[in-house]
């Protein structure tokens, strides 16, 4: 791909672009903060990334070359080699993508290779590993890193967990349990003790929770201005980003609603709350009803977009619902069987977070609802929509009485 200039990322004080070098594209990490100490940090972090991509390279270490460092004006700029037709272990996630056991492998060995190189990562997740062709598997994003004599047993998890935490709706326990066993297995002798001593079972709890806490963060972006929703200047409010503003526009005017499109009349709290909660789902990769429009101005009234055709739930899709909520420790107000149909969930309902020993209980509940042959099929789909460990599904499905 040939481009003169290509925004890939920004934020505040960062951009990232792709630019035409010569015979070569090439990605350019531009820092550039207001007032001499924020350009002091600025170059910094640039001569720090340069330098730890340096050192990774020399370890043997599968990160982008290194092209160049510079300061332009008041910015600094890193240049790096492009990898052409990768993708973010993130987006291949977000995509639904099946992961194959060779790519839990591969990311296991980037991991014990930064490990062993002694570099500290704190914003280590999936957004910052790259795949590329034939399932090689590169870092990225080192402006935060730094060089240590050794890594402690409580950096070696937490970059565990973070990393468990963004893959463990889209794979299965037994994926990341390889990708764990090929990690301890690469890892340097001296740190290897170290790594042995780490509990798998209680860095996949970790991980639910640190994936919680990453999942509520980004449901602020459902109540500002950005890539989500855009605002409602004169009534108050947010429109999920995209939607067609004439449909909108006649939502607002109190037009009959959309085929598709529900419309719940509450008190501004209340709205506010079935849109944050529909919005968290939606975060979680969940079937829910989507949001569409929120106003909290004069006659407050959130609207949903209906996800999919609705089709009667058998006690499968009922088991995956439930499975699907419990796996991630949420639950909704009220939450019973008959909310859900074949599609996921009916309307929109507050989320709750459910304590781990609320859990058994209520799996029992939805079980006894089941008829015949129905809790059978109900614990296929239930065990299905898990993505924790098989031992905790089996003591859960022990503690309801099914084991």
């Amino acid at each position: 791909m040939d481009v003169p200039s290509l925004l890939l990322k920004q934020s505040l004080h960062r951009r990232v672009r792709l630019e035409r070098r010569g015979e070569r594209n090439v990605v350019v990490k531009r820092f550039e903060q207001r007032g001499p100490l924020g350009r002091a940090l600025d170059g910094a972090r640039a001569r720090r990334e340069f330098d730890i991509l340096k050192h990774l390279r020399a370890c043997g270490v599968d990160v982008p070359v290194p092209l160049g460092l510079r300061r332009d004006g008041s910015a600094f700029e890193v240049e790096l080699e492009w990898i052409e037709d990768a993708r973010s272990l993130a987006l291949l996630c977000r995509a639904g993508e099946s992961l194959p056991l060779p790519l839990a492998r591969a990311l296991a060995r980037l991991l014990a290779g930064l490990h062993g190189a002694g570099v500290d990562h704190p914003d280590l997740h999936a957004g910052n590993v790259l795949v590329a062709r034939g399932g090689r598997v590169l870092g990225i994003d080192f402006d935060k890193a730094r060089r240590v004599d050794e890594l402690s047993g409580r950096q070696l998890e937490r970059d565990l967990v973070s990393l468990c935490a963004g893959l463990r709706e889209n794979t299965r326990a037994g994926w990341r349990a390889a990708a764990f066993a090929a990690w301890l297995a690469a890892l340097p002798e001296a740190l290897r003790l170290k790594g042995a001593r780490l509990d798998p079972i209680s860095i996949e709890s970790a991980a639910r929770l640190h994936r919680r806490r990453i999942v509520a963060a980004r449901v602020r972006r459902w109540t500002r201005a950005g890539s989500a929703v855009m605002p409602l200047d004169s009534l108050g409010g947010f429109a999920r980003a995209g939607a067609d503003p004439e449909a909108l526009r006649r939502a607002l005017a109190g037009a009959p609603p959309l085929a598709g499109i529900v419309r719940i009349d509450a008190t501004r709290r209340a709205a506010l709350q079935l849109w944050r909660s529909m919005a968290r789902l939606e975060e979680h990769g969940l079937p829910a009803p989507r949001c569409w429009l929120l106003r909290s101005g004069p006659r407050p009234a959130a609207w949903f977009q209906l996800e999919g055709a609705r089709r009667p739930a058998d006690s499968d899709a009922r088991g995956r619902a439930l499975g699907a909520l419990l796996d991630r420790g949420l639950g909704l107000d009220p939450l019973a069987a008959e909310d859900f149909d074949g599609a996921g969930l009916l309307l929109p309902r507050r989320l709750l977070e459910l304590p781990r020993s609320r859990w058994a209980a209520l799996l029992a509940d939805w079980l006894r609802a089941e008829h015949g042959g129905g809790q059978h099929e109900f614990l296929r789909g239930f065990g299905a929509a898990w993505r924790g460990p098989r031992a905790e599904l089996r003591a859960l499905l022990a503690e309801s009485g099914h084991a």
